[in-house]
């Protein structure tokens, strides 16, 4: 009997308390449910779509040249694999990716040295400065290595496209974009978080945040002439638009001490008078993973809170009005939504205490009776809409439990909150800029979104290594059995080298170098065509002119304790390592030389002349 009365005298002192402070949540909660109903409503009249259509499709220009910037820091975990899996997947010829690592961070500049040797498309910048320093210090770096590549070469780039050591980049990304950039100066295609199960909550809010924000807030952002923010991941400057960002600027085009340089940029190009664009969901997106522990996400979301809303705030006040109240009303937003979780959570407890006592609902009798039901209303349909969205980008599942993850992420938005504003107020009294909190990525990429490989062909035309014209008539006389890349080195269209070297890309697989060592049984060489490399890094790597079947790695494995890596070797490489291999005769040769006349028919005289002198040579 104590104890119940204990209880209702904590509750009744309860009451008093949230009888002055429900007010304002509920005003707070009203106000900020209308601001966003007013973009869903925008969202479902269809207006993005319809200034969309007015921009049209991307034009058909020509290929520009691409640098994509790659800012890093302990980052040896992921960027290798990252590099190899999107030079494989992206359809587009005249990139290049420039990797900024830092002087102190000797791991991720071996991984990142690696992926240089086995891809020509990859430059390793190492900065001037021990970091981690911020991610706008790390991608000027790489901005001045980009002018300098351009000096040296005389190449240059009509486009800077910025990504993360983690992302998963559509393989239309570029071509996309490229298209874009003769009416638009910067493009931002989507970010999506990459999909987890719906019970991996921390993450599962970064999916339903990302979601909701760009598939509805920013193409409404965009299309109500609203500055559009860049992501940091998946946006492209044209070349114009980065020299105004360095304009003036001794530190590069990225403003160093901001802790959201992306934001920062969009905003300054908007304010310039310089055309942007938000691409929508159904097109190109980049898919990037995000920290997975609630310790991880805040610290992120300190980071983001404090650059953009206190920074932001710092540099630009309210020159733009309505954008910067959404952009910043998670300051407040975020802790009241946390206490309107509490106070909700303590209003049905006491209702059916109330109710099963018979005592009167202390709630009830403080605040007017319709508000409590009209401000659990207004967020009820915010939740649903972001649910719906969240459904339609990553399944029903995940929909469904969105509304869970909503009290996870306010929990996470509302610590954030409080500590950007204490990391802030004591970086201004100590009179020194906030510091960066670098993120976390994980071991490894988690599974990967399934990347399309681009055909042997399109590659090789793409990079002008033969006509479109050779390619077809080659396709037209190719024998059934035999590889389309045989049968081009056999009619002396390309060279061995140039055919592995479009493979390995191709491929996401290393070109091997080096000579190989004769730790391998015979029979096995000779029977699976592989040879070994050596070991490194505690990995035993080997090579072959394939990939090696099931049958070829279960016999690996009994025979090696260690981890396994594939390298890609020409055939003629491999024929002279292996030494005493039987030699191989590629059914190329016995095809050029029965079938002569076809060839000088289809190709010419000379070609195929040219063709029966090397057919002797070839191992393919």
């Amino acid at each position: 009997m104590v104890s119940v009365d204990r209880f209702w005298d904590f509750a009744g002192a309860v009451d008093a308390v949230a009888g002055l402070t429900a007010p304002v949540l509920i005003a707070w909660i009203l106000v900020s449910a209308a601001d966003d109903l007013f973009i869903l409503l925008v969202w479902l009249s269809g207006l993005p779509r319809r200034r969309l259509a007015r921009v049209g499709g991307p034009g058909s220009a020509g290929e520009r040249p691409v640098a994509i910037y790659i800012p890093c820091w302990r980052e040896q975990a992921v960027i290798e694999q990252m590099l190899a899996d999107n030079i494989a997947a992206i359809h587009y010829s005249r990139y290049r990716i420039f990797v900024g690592v830092y002087p102190n961070d000797p791991a991720t500049q071996a991984a990142a040295r690696r992926a240089a040797e086995k891809f020509n498309k990859v430059e390793v910048v190492t900065g001037p400065r021990p970091g981690p320093t911020s991610k706008a210090d790390c991608l000027n770096a790489i901005d001045r290595a980009r002018r300098e590549f351009e000096f040296r070469t005389g190449i240059e780039f009509g486009l800077v496209v910025l990504h993360d050591a983690e992302d998963r980049i559509h393989p239309d990304e570029l071509t996309v974009v490229n298209g874009y950039a003769g009416r638009f100066a910067m493009i931002q295609t989507p970010v999506l978080a990459g999909p987890t199960p719906w019970h991996d909550w921390v993450h599962g809010v970064y999916c339903d945040d990302f979601a909701e924000f760009h598939t509805k807030d920013l193409p409404v952002r965009w299309a109500l002439g609203g500055f559009v923010p860049s992501a940091g991941v998946g946006t492209a400057f044209r070349r114009d638009a980065i020299e105004f960002l360095g304009r003036g600027r001794s530190e590069g085009p990225f403003v160093a001490d901001s802790l959201t340089e992306d934001y920062e940029s969009g905003y300054r190009l908007h304010r310039a008078g310089y055309a942007q664009l938000f691409l929508p969901v159904g097109g190109p997106v980049t898919r990037e993973y995000f920290p997975a522990t609630a310790r991880g996400a805040i610290r992120q979301r300190t980071r983001w809170t404090m650059g953009i809303a206190l920074q932001g705030w710092q540099r630009h006040g309210w020159s733009s009005p309505y954008w910067f109240w959404r952009d910043r009303k998670g300051l407040v937003g975020a802790p009241i939504s946390g206490l309107a979780n509490v106070l909700s959570g303590y209003g049905v407890v006491t209702y059916v205490a109330s109710s099963l006592s018979g005592r009167p609902w202390g709630l009830g009798e403080i605040l007017p009776a319709e508000w409590p039901w009209v401000a659990g209303l207004a967020g009820a349909a915010s939740v649903a809409a972001r649910a719906w969205i969240t459904g339609r980008v990553y399944g029903w599942r995940q929909g469904a439990t969105a509304p869970l993850r909503v009290i996870v992420a306010n929990v996470i938005n509302a610590v954030a909150a409080f500590r950007a504003v204490g990391g802030f107020i004591r970086a201004r009294a100590e009179g020194r800029s906030p510091e960066w909190a670098k993120t976390d990525h994980g071991a490894a990429l988690p599974p990967a979104v399934p990347i399309p490989r681009r055909r042997l062909g399109e590659i090789l035309v793409a990079e002008g290594r033969i006509g479109r014209e050779q390619l077809m008539r080659a396709i037209a006389t190719k024998p059934g059995r035999l590889r389309l890349g045989e049968h081009l080195v056999g009619l002396g269209l390309i060279t061995e080298r140039d055919l592995y070297a479009v493979l390995s890309g191709q491929q996401g697989i290393p070109l091997s170098k080096g000579p190989a060592r004769r730790i391998l049984p015979q029979r096995f060489v000779e029977r699976h065509r592989l040879i070994a490399k050596g070991v490194r890094d505690g990995v035993v790597v080997v090579a072959g002119p394939a990939p090696p079947g099931p049958r070829a790695l279960r016999e690996l494995r009994e025979m090696i304790s260690l981890p396994i890596r594939f390298e890609l070797v020409a055939p003629t490489q491999f024929q002279a390592a292996a030494g005493t291999v039987r030699p191989v005769v590629p059914m190329s040769n016995h095809f050029y030389i029965n079938h002569l006349g076809e060839v000088k028919e289809s190709l010419g005289k000379k070609q195929a002349s040219t063709t029966c002198q090397e057919v002797s040579t070839l191992i393919v």
